[in-house]
C-alpha cells in the first residue's frame, strides 16, 4: 500500500476557507443552500478529498446532505471511514459527542478518470490541488459533467503556476497543455471555445494567492449544468509528450519538488 503524504500535508489538508478563496462570487456553502432552497436532496462530491477535511466541515454545516469523497488510493492518514473520524478529531471539526451522532461522508478509492457513479447524481462537485496529478484530465472534466444533476454546479482547480517554476512551465496551466496547429492554445481560450460550441455554461478563470513570498496563479474551471447532454471536449491525448513530472527528480527554484502530471493534448 502506498504510504503517501503524512497527516497535515499541504495538499491533503486544505480546509473549506482555503477553497472558498478560489471562488469568485459564491462559496461552497452558498451553492449548497441554493440547491436546498430548490427542494433538492443535497448530494455532494469532492474529487481528491485527501484527509476529508472539507467534506467533514460541510457535513457539520449541513448534516442532512449526502457527501462523497474520492481518493486514488489509501495511505496511512486516510484508509476509509475510520480515518475520517480520526481527522475530525485531529482538526477539531466535531466535538466527541457530535462525532458519535454525525453521519460522516463516504470515501471511495478510485480513479477520477472513470467515476463510479451513475449520471445526474450530484448537486455540487468540487476539487482542489488534485487534478494536476491526473494524466487524463479531459476525462475528469467530462466525467464531472456527466455526474452533475441538471442545474448542478462544479468548481475544479485545474492547475497552478508560480514565477519560480522552471522556464518550461511558464504558462498558466503547465500540466494541462493544449496545441492547435502546432501552436500552444491557452486553456481559458479553449474552454471559451467549448462553451460556444456546446452551448453549455462552462468557463475558466484565474485567482491569485500569496504563498511562500511569491504569487501563485490558480486556474479554475466552473461548470453549471443548465442544459442536459454529454460533454466531449474533443481533445486528443499525446501519450509521447505527456509524463509524470516527478520522474525529473528535480526541485524548482523555491526548493520544492517539481510534481504533477504534464498532460499534453491536440485539438
Amino acid at each position: 500500500m502506498a504510504q503517501g503524504p503524512k497527516r497535515g500535508s499541504f495538499s491533503r489538508s486544505r480546509n473549506l476557507s482555503d477553497f472558498n478563496l478560489k471562488l469568485v462570487n459564491d462559496t461552497l456553502e452558498d451553492c449548497i443552500r441554493t440547491s436546498l432552497m430548490m427542494g433538492e436532496q443535497g448530494k455532494i462530491l469532492e474529487i481528491g478529498c485527501g484527509e476529508g477535511r472539507v467534506t467533514l466541515e460541510l457535513a457539520k454545516l449541513f448534516p442532512d446532505i449526502e457527501i462523497h469523497g474520492i481518493n486514488k488510493r489509501p495511505w496511512r492518514a486516510m484508509k476509509g471511514q475510520q480515518s475520517l473520524r480520526a481527522a475530525a478529531r485531529y482538526y477539531k471539526i466535531f466535538r466527541e459527542g457530535e462525532l458519535r451522532r454525525a453521519t460522516l461522508p463516504t470515501v471511495h478509492f478510485c480513479s477520477a478518470e472513470s467515476l463510479p457513479f451513475e449520471d445526474n447524481q450530484f448537486n455540487l462537485v468540487y476539487s482542489q490541488v488534485s487534478i494536476y496529478q491526473i494524466p487524463k484530465k479531459d476525462r475528469v472534466i467530462e466525467e464531472v459533467w456527466r455526474v452533475l444533476k441538471p442545474l448542478g454546479s462544479a468548481y475544479i482547480e485545474i492547475d497552478s503556476s508560480r514565477p519560480s517554476d522552471p522556464d518550461f512551465m511558464h504558462v498558466k496551466t503547465p500540466r494541462f497543455v493544449i496545441y492547435s496547429g502546432g501552436k500552444a492554445y491557452p486553456f481559458r481560450r479553449f474552454i471559451s471555445d467549448v462553451s460556444r460550441r456546446t452551448g453549455y455554461h462552462i468557463s475558466a478563470y484565474e485567482v491569485s494567492e500569496e504563498r511562500d513570498g511569491e504569487t501563485i496563479t490558480r486556474t479554475m474551471l466552473a461548470m453549471h449544468k443548465e442544459k442536459e447532454g454529454s460533454l466531449d471536449l474533443g481533445l486528443s491525448f499525446d501519450e509521447g509528450s505527456s509524463f509524470d513530472l516527478g520522474q525529473l527528480k528535480k526541485k524548482g527554484p523555491d526548493g520544492n519538488d517539481i510534481c504533477g502530471y504534464r498532460s499534453v493534448y491536440h485539438i
